[in-house]
């Protein structure tokens, strides 16, 4: 009796070298996108890992801030008023024994603290000018000025005015003969000029 042969099934090798591929592949995936599932729950719900990883509540970068600065503006400098004055020595009239010569004198050298008195006031009002008439009075016995007045003032100023009434009654003169009593007058002019028109000139 005959023994029956039994045929065993061909494997080929080829077919399964293609699912081992396939099957390693779909297990890549699946890691990746669970590792990728994980990260994003841990970034999510875990505090400060979006602050560590500086992707949280990220700033924008802020553009640079132009800041306008106003160029200086060059100014017109007003020319400067100087003070002049000028004692009109034409005008100058002396009642009593007072010596002509000392009060002259007296006059020149005092313009000055006048002129002190003008510029103070030429700093308020740069238009200030005009004629002050004066007049004043010195006692014979000690050469003390005793009185002082305005006669006439063209520049309608009464600061300027006393201002330079004050200086007179400060003065004082020698004994006049027979002590007798002096009035003296005299006008005097002052002007303002300015540093435009000095330049001019030059």
């Amino acid at each position: 009796m005959a023994t029956p042969t039994i045929t065993q099934p061909t494997i080929k090798k080829g077919c399964s070298g293609i699912v081992v591929f396939m099957v390693a592949t779909f297990c890549l995936v699946i890691g990746f996108l669970a590792g990728a599932s994980a990260l994003y729950a841990y970034l999510t719900y875990v505090d400060g890992a979006l602050a560590t990883l500086s992707i949280e509540n990220a700033q924008p970068i802020p553009e640079p801030v132009h800041v306008h600065v106003d160029q200086p503006v060059a100014k017109a400098i007003a020319p400067q008023v100087y003070a002049l004055v000028y004692p009109i020595e034409e005008t100058l009239r002396i009642e009593g024994k007072l010596d002509h010569a000392a009060v002259r004198n007296r006059i020149t050298t005092e313009r000055f603290n006048f002129q002190k008195c003008y510029q103070s006031e030429l700093s308020k009002r740069p238009d200030l000018k005009g004629e002050v008439s004066l007049q004043f009075t010195v006692s014979g016995s000690n050469g003390e000025v005793i009185a002082a007045v305005t006669r006439q003032n063209t520049t309608n100023s009464d600061a300027l005015a006393n201002c330079v009434l004050k200086d007179i009654r400060a003065w004082k003169f020698g004994k006049s003969e027979g002590n007798q009593l002096s009035v003296v007058r005299f006008d005097t002019l002052f002007l303002p000029i300015s540093s435009a028109q000095v330049a001019a000139a030059q």
